[in-house]
């Protein structure tokens, strides 16, 4: 589990990952903020989809802008918290060398991004139950 901020007490954005073979093969985030918090949350959830953990290190801030089409000035808070909670969800894999963790380096309802089949639909992010976390 990756985490920023404290849950009941204000903003905070939570992710959780089912692993396979090393490969996030199922993401969900929760988060209490703004609609920049959900995107930036849910950005986050299909970008890492489908990849092993150590290639995730590597995304940055300006990956995540770019891949949100920006964010207003006052809201690029919500870019940083997405980034740090996956950083801290990454800090909290045991297998992942120091290396590779430094490479990189207001909804209350959790939403989870699955692996889609070839014949799915786009993957979107929708209301569900809790994940499990690594």
């Amino acid at each position: 589990m990756g985490l920023i901020g404290t849950p009941g007490n204000g903003r905070f954005l939570k992710f959780t990952v089912r692993l396979s073979d090393s490969r996030i093969t199922d993401i969900g985030f929760t988060t209490y903020g703004c609609g920049p918090c959900i995107a930036a949350g849910s950005m986050m959830a299909t970008m890492v989809l489908g990849k092993s953990l150590a290639s995730t290190a590597a995304i940055s801030r300006d990956d995540l802008l770019a891949a949100l089409g920006g964010l207003p000035d006052d809201k690029l808070h919500c870019a940083d918290m997405a980034l740090a909670a996956w950083q801290d969800l990454l800090s909290s894999v045991p297998d992942l060398s120091p290396r590779e963790r430094s490479e990189r380096t207001h909804s209350v309802w959790p939403f989870r991004v699955r692996e889609q089949a070839a014949t799915d639909h786009p993957t979107t992010a929708t209301p569900t139950g809790p994940s499990t976390s690594v």
